[in-house]
């Protein structure tokens, strides 16, 4: 079972910060399309927080992973809030359609 969650921090400034995590392994380790889209969805989102906090565009960017784990952090400035809420967004729907397509697989 894959458990994933979105957590949010509004901060006195105003912007939203976001914690993205998933844990967990859907099936057979190495071989389970739920686990690989789950997987995809948090490292295309650690992508961009990465090449974002590099150049500069957010306040806080940190990736962790292990095994079997995956954090993404990000809080925005605030001329980057929108951009950060899309690509969270953008996340968090594939998540949540892919625990209505496989209840026993990712919640």
């Amino acid at each position: 079972m894959i458990r994933a969650t979105v957590a949010r921090t509004v901060w006195a400034s105003g912007v939203t910060g976001y914690e993205v995590k998933a844990e967990g392994h859907a099936g057979e380790y190495g071989q389970d399309i739920v686990c690989a889209a789950v997987s995809v969805l948090l490292q295309t989102l650690a992508n961009e927080v990465v090449e974002a906090a590099r150049a500069g565009l957010l306040a806080v960017g940190v990736v962790a992973h292990g095994d079997g784990w995956m954090k993404v952090e990000a809080t925005p400035t605030a001329q980057t809030q929108d951009m950060v809420d899309a690509w969270v967004e953008l996340v968090q729907d594939g998540i949540d359609d892919l625990a209505e397509s496989y209840p026993e697989n990712v919640e």
